[in-house]
């Protein structure tokens, strides 16, 4: 089988840390014996002297590249990711999707029907679906689109263009797949005659488990990893380690990732007067990521808004009990006081009990995460998601073969 993935959220060369999950699910699907090549449509930017280096990130990108032994095509096209653009696009994304497309569409097509895919697989309905439907209609081989965020489909109750849209390419894909029943309601809200399909997502076990600790001897460190945004919820979890920390004099708090809200959280931890025991690390490699997550007591994701949340199975992957959020689509798969704790959303009281927990009771926050690794080991690495989207793509093109 071949597939095409369309995926915008994918690693460049000069950016190895955006969408590593969309890589790892490539990955995965390759691993079953398929054949996998991407396409990742790249803003087209010119080149210019003093870029920054995550304006470089695109305007150096090369055509193409390999990760993984994935070969991975970087189209340029008008379409770009900022604030006034992207504001405009979401209510009615299809005349600029429309515009951008016409300028790759030739090198676009001319690879696929070089390559003669099985099918094609692509990554936010409202963005690459189109892709993929135009693509789909012009070759004739099925196609499939997944959504992995809340917004992708609730923002069409509000935008009724985009509502039309994304009815059109659901009424045309062999099937829209979603990552959380959460999202599969949504969407059957918007397009009721869709055929939906919950694919939850998956976690890499890691290569040497041995440096998973599994006992009751992990530091009193908490750790949390995500974009600096208002959703996931970093000033909850800080407010809750202020309420905890005083009790806990060598315990700390370990945030890695970057984003706008930076400057508010570390005033934000300076007006709580823990700076002493909260550090941001930035932006970390994968390895190091899950690094921090082995040596943790806990990881704690507050947000209060996530789809489904990769990194909670990440976590999990590494033998660390984790707390997440009530509404989050990994509670689907997580259980309370089996895999670590659940809090509710944007309740400070709530999140500080749990880490007040985790760092209090370190022999049961063990079993919790042994269970969490064996909860992934058991049915959600990404080897795993990947037979399950297999079983979904041979069904659509069985008739065919």
């Amino acid at each position: 089988m071949r597939i095409l993935l369309l995926a915008s959220y994918f690693p460049k060369p000069g950016n190895p840390l955006i969408g590593t999950w969309a890589l790892d699910q490539a990955s995965a699907l390759l691993r079953t014996g398929a054949e996998v090549r991407v396409v990742s449509l790249t803003p087209w930017i010119p080149r210019w002297p003093g870029q920054r280096s995550s304006i470089q990130a695109y305007s150096r990108c090369p055509p193409s590249s390999d990760w993984k032994g994935l070969h991975v095509d970087y189209p340029r096209w008008p379409y770009y990711p900022v604030t006034t653009v992207e504001r405009l696009f979401v209510s009615n994304p299809e005349p600029w999707i429309r515009c951008a497309w016409s300028v790759c569409k030739r090198r676009v097509l001319a690879l696929a029907h070089d390559w003669k895919p099985d099918v094609i697989f692509a990554h936010h309905s409202c963005l690459n679906g189109w892709i993929a439907m135009s693509m789909s209609e012009e070759m004739g081989v099925p196609f499939f689109c997944q959504d992995h965020a809340l917004w992708d489909i609730s923002a069409c109750n509000e935008h009724p263009k985009r509502k039309r849209m994304l009815r059109s390419i659901a009424a045309r894909a062999t099937a829209m797949i979603v990552v959380s029943q959460r999202m599969a309601a949504d969407l059957r809200k918007v397009a009721p005659d869709a055929r939906i399909e919950v694919l939850h997502n998956g976690a890499d076990l890691p290569v040497f488990p041995q440096q998973c600790a599994s006992s009751a001897t992990k530091p009193s460190v908490i750790f949390s990893a995500g974009m600096l945004i208002p959703y996931k919820a970093f000033d909850i979890l800080l407010q809750a380690w202020a309420l905890v920390c005083a009790r806990f004099p060598d315990a700390r708090l370990r945030i890695a990732g970057d984003g706008p809200e930076r400057n508010s959280l570390m005033q934000l931890r300076h007006v709580l007067k823990i700076e002493d025991s909260v550090e941001f690390l930035g932006y970390l490699p994968q390895s190091e990521v899950h690094a921090e997550m082995a040596a943790a007591r806990a990881f704690v994701l507050a947000s209060w808004h996530e789809t489904f949340g990769v990194v909670l199975l990440e976590g999990a992957a590494e033998g660390t009990p984790v707390v997440w959020a009530s509404n989050a689509g990994a509670a689907e798969v997580l259980q309370n006081g089996v895999h670590g704790l659940v809090i509710e959303p944007h309740n400070v009281e709530s999140a500080a009990a749990a880490i007040d927990y985790m760092l209090t009771h370190p022999e049961q926050a063990a079993i919790m995460g042994n269970a969490a690794r064996n909860l992934v080991r058991e049915g959600f690495t990404w080897d795993a998601v990947a037979r399950k989207a297999i079983a979904l793509f041979s069904a659509a093109i069985a008739p065919a073969a």
